[in-house]
Order: structure tokens, then sequence, then C-alpha cells
């Protein structure tokens, strides 16, 4: 007869207890044979397992079922007997009457062929959104108390049977000098790209025992991407992206969810994540989470009616800083909307026609809280200052006019058989291709070559600039008409497009003089379109298939960071 921590007590056959004193101490072949080394119990008097089961008494509480199964059948029909010898092979503290009982180990012994545990049959916690019935909650005060130390508590995972709440961050355990690896990584290896959050502001709350839930969402979802991004640390990426995505599950479900900068920030750079790391399907679903908080904290009117004063009476470093962060992460959220629309040639979730939000201000204003009036995203073709130029604000610009070419291209595939179609489609892209030559232009006075070359988010704005040439030369092959102002016209547009694919693949040889884990995410789009190009028009240049085996070099380095590229290649 086995118990359920198997171990196989002896035999009796009967009820003198010379006799069973004498049986017990053929116990050391038992131990010998079953589990009970598993235990620590290796011998085989009564006493010393006695002694034995006394020393690791916080081990285990075996309630009086288990008592039952440790002897004999024939001492069960005697009570006195059965006392007796529970007191000869059970610990003296499982007879107490006190409601204090110690903990299971952790873990406990696996054993072998023995009764089943209730609770091994129970489905593992499931990475997807939890049932309403059983949400896992992360109060403020539990969270902040794990966060304090040097590690985190790694209790077993429960499936929501208990009504106590568990930290989902159970089975992450980082150090502090983890923690400080992953900050250093995040701001040398994803804030250029990711130009979302205020180094002062996040290392004052960081650096504090007490934190709200969604900023742990936020420290957890940066060190997730920063180790995405750093080849010693892979081994904990996949536990860091479940556990962040937990806490935002933990926060999301809640029904009286109150959405903050801290909680839509942590979504923007899980997003940027799964579209690295993941899938493209899985990053355009999240994707969609972070637009509706967007829309929830109404950040497409952060510079609205409503902040005027604000901005009016020369608001302090710390507000202005604050609200910055709120444009930064609208903006973000656009790009990313725009740039996902295009790889998959899907409709749109945000627009700036119904927005707001000034232009992000330079990132040294951003980061040393200097004040400085941007302008609203009116019209793309606008010239900026000097002091509002930044390599975000380009792509941001950049991004609008991408859309303004996703509605070229609708519309004409759809206005194809009307009378004025022809008319209607030479006005849209003499607009989009002045616009385009202004933009190249401005890029390449604003910024020096060199500039464009060392800094990741300028390199992509400058690609994509050249790579909308390629898409509008694309969208005019696609309309066929058979006239001769139109051949004209393509034929022309077509060597004007050879030049700006000659300019990508001259700009993507400078990848290969820095790491491809600080390359924007979205750079191998720009290097997509112009190997289509290149695919589709060999009879151009007798050297395109040598700048196509480049793209595809630069492509597959970046495919063992970045998903997106590994995409393009097979496809």
């Amino acid at each position: 007869m086995w118990d359920v921590y198997g171990i196989r007590p002896p035999m009796y056959h009967s009820h003198h207890p010379d006799t069973a004193r004498s049986k017990a101490r053929s116990f050391e072949d038992f131990a010998k044979q079953d589990r009970c080394s598993d235990l620590g119990i290796t011998s085989g008097t009564a006493e010393t397992l006695e002694q034995r089961l006394a020393e690791s008494q916080n081990n285990f509480m075996p309630d009086i079922e288990t008592i039952g199964l440790c002897l004999d059948e024939s001492f069960r029909d005697s009570p006195d007997s059965l006392f007796d010898m529970g007191h000869a092979y059970l610990p003296s503290h499982i007879f107490s009457t006190t409601n204090t009982l110690p903990d299971p180990p952790n873990p406990l012994p696996e054993p072998t062929n023995l009764l089943p545990d209730p609770l091994s049959a129970l489905p593992e916690p499931a990475t997807t959104l939890p049932s309403p019935m059983h949400q896992i909650t992360v109060p403020i005060n539990s969270v902040s108390a794990i966060d304090t130390g040097n590690t985190v508590a790694s209790p077993r995972l429960a499936t929501g049977l208990s009504n106590s709440s568990l930290d989902p961050r159970s089975d992450c355990v980082i150090s502090d000098f983890l923690r400080t690896d992953l900050n250093q990584l995040y701001f040398e290896r994803v804030q250029h790209s990711v130009p979302i959050l205020h180094r002062r502001t996040y290392f004052s709350w960081a650096r504090s025992p007490i934190k709200s839930e969604s900023q742990v969402c936020l420290q957890y979802a940066m060190w997730t991407i920063a180790a995405s991004l750093a080849s010693q640390l892979q081994d904990i990426r996949e536990s860091l992206y479940q556990c962040t995505q937990k806490l935002l599950e933990s926060l999301e479900w809640k029904d009286d969810i109150f959405v903050n900068i801290e909680h839509v920030q942590a979504r923007l750079l899980i997003c940027v994540y799964e579209l690295m790391r993941t899938n493209h399907q899985r990053s355009w679903m999240s994707a969609g989470r972070c637009f509706r908080l967007i829309q929830l904290m109404r950040l497409h009117e952060v510079d609205g009616p409503d902040n005027v004063a604000l901005r009016k009476n020369a608001p302090s470093a710390e507000d202005w800083v604050r609200q910055e962060e709120k444009r930064r992460a609208f903006w973000m959220a656009y790009s990313l909307d725009l740039f996902i629309s295009v790889r998959g040639k899907w409709p749109l979730t945000l627009h700036e026609h119904i927005t707001t939000a000034c232009l992000p201000a330079p990132e040294e204003n951003f980061q040393n809280g200097n004040y400085v009036e941007m302008l609203c995203l009116s019209d793309p073709t606008n010239s900026l200052e000097q002091s509002e130029r930044s390599p975000f604000t380009e792509s941001v610009i950049l991004a609008s006019m991408c859309k303004h070419l996703a509605v070229h291209r609708l519309r004409s595939a759809t206005d194809r058989m009307q009378d004025n179609a022809r008319q209607a489609f030479w006005d849209r892209h003499n607009w989009l291709n002045e616009m385009i030559k202004t933009r190249v232009g401005q890029l390449s006075i604003n910024y020096p070559t060199s500039l464009q070359y060392s800094d990741p988010m300028l390199l992509f704005a400058t690609m994509m600039a050249h790579a909308m040439v390629l898409c509008l030369c694309n969208i005019m092959e696609s309309v066929h008409w058979e006239t001769h102002d139109y051949q004209n016209a393509v034929a022309t547009f077509r060597h004007r497009s050879l030049l700006a694919a000659r300019n990508i693949t001259s700009l993507s040889r400078s990848l290969a003089q820095w790491s491809y884990l600080k390359v924007h995410p979205f750079t191998p789009l720009p290097l997509r379109i112009c190997v289509e190009f290149f695919n589709a028009h060999r009879y151009l240049d007798e050297s395109t298939s040598s700048q196509v085996q480049e793209l595809y070099d630069s492509l597959r380095e970046m495919g063992s960071v970045n998903n997106l590229a590994q995409d393009y290649l097979l496809a």
C-alpha cells in the first residue's frame, strides 16, 4: 500500500506491539526500494523514522486520510493500535489541535504510480485573454512590495481557483543588476526608434518602491523589447514577453480600468516587439488594442481647445514634458498604423485630419524639458523651421504622405470606369509627385549625409521618401491607359524611379557599418519595396541583379532580430 507522498509503509500481520517493532527494523529494505529516499529517509527503526520525520515536519502535512493510508489494513480495525502506530510513524505535530499548519515543500517530489494530484489535471494558465470569471488581478500594493527586493518571488501560478491575488510576474526572476542592464539597453537601442519615453521622468518613478500597475507594465514592456535586442539575453526574452502580456491583461480586464499614459506606452512597445519577434497578424491585433486605448484617452485632442490655456501660459517643464509624452504616444501609434497598413494593405484606424495634436518636438528639447511651440500636421509640404526639425517629425510627415498614397491607390482602382477618372487621377498624381519631390529635397538640405547614415530613424525616413517614388510609379502602371501621353509619362517616371531605387540601395549599405540591433523596426519596408521594383524592371539597368542581391543580404542580416525582414525574404 502506498501513501500520496510515495512512502510504502511496512506491512504488519500482528497486533502485538513487539511484533510491530521487530517488523519496523526491516523498514530500511523498503526504503531502498521505494521513494523514501526522495524525502531523505534512508534508515529504518521507528524511533529513527519519527526523528527524521520530525526534522522535516515543515516539509509536508498529511491529512487524516493520508495517515490511514500509511498504516496496515488490520490496524484500522483497532482504534487504539491505530493511534499508537500513528505516533510511531508520523511526527507528533500531526495530532496537534492547533490550526496553524506548516506549509508544504516547494516543490514536492513527484511520486510515480500514486494517487493522482487533483490539481494536476487542471490546464496550465492560458497566455490569451483570461475569462472574466478567472481573471488575474494585481493589486498596486502587492506589485510594489515584490518590486522592492533583489529578486521577484516565484510562487506557482494558479488558474483562477483561489480568491487570493497573484503576481503574473512570478515566472520572471530579475535581479537588480539585470534590471539596470535592461534599462540601459532600452535607452541605447530602442529609444532612438521609438522615442516615447522621457528618461528622467522614467527613472524618477522607477527607483520608487511604490509603483502603479501601469508603470509596472511599462517597465516589463521596456525590458522585453530591450532583451530582444541583446544576443546574450535571448533566453529570457520570451519569459519577459509572456509576463508582460499577463500584466497587461490583468490590468485591462478590470471593470474600473483607468487608462493612463504608461499603459499606452506599454502597449506601443509590445506592438513593436511583436512586429519584430512574433508575427505580423499578432502585431496588428495588438496595435488595435493600442489604438483603442489612445482613443479612450483622447490623445488625438491633446492640443485641443481644452488645452490651449496650458500651451499659451508657458507651462512648467514637468507639465510640458507630460503633454509631449502624450503627443509622442499618439504620433508613434499613428506611424505604426500607417506603416503596418502599407505592409498588409489594410484600412487605417487613426487619421490626422481629425487630430489637434501638434507635431512632436525635437528630442533634445523633449529630454531637457525645453518648451518649443510646434505646428499641427495640416500640410505635409510645409517646410519646418530649424528649431522644429527632428528625425521623429520627418517620420511622422512621411507616414502622413503614405496615407495619401494609399488613398490615391484605392481611388485609382475604383474610379477607373468613370468619365472624369483620368483627370482626377492626374490631379492626385501631380500633387503627390510634387509633395514627395519637395520632401526628398528638404531632407537632403536640412540633414547632412553623415547624419542620414548615422541616425536609424532619419535613415529610415530618407529610405521611405525614395520608396514612395516607387509606390507612385507602381500606381501609374496599374491603370493601363492606351494613350500616347500616358505611355510617355510612365516611361519618364520609370527612369526617375530607377534613380530612387539606386538611392535606397546606396543607403542600405550603411546598415552594415553599425549593428543591426539598432536598425529602425520598419527599415525592411522600403527595402522590400525596392526589391519589388527591381524585379519588375530588370530591363532598365544591367546592375539590377547585383543591387537586388545587396538588398537581400541586408534583409537576411536583419532577419535575425526582425521577423518583418524574414517575412519579406520568404514572400
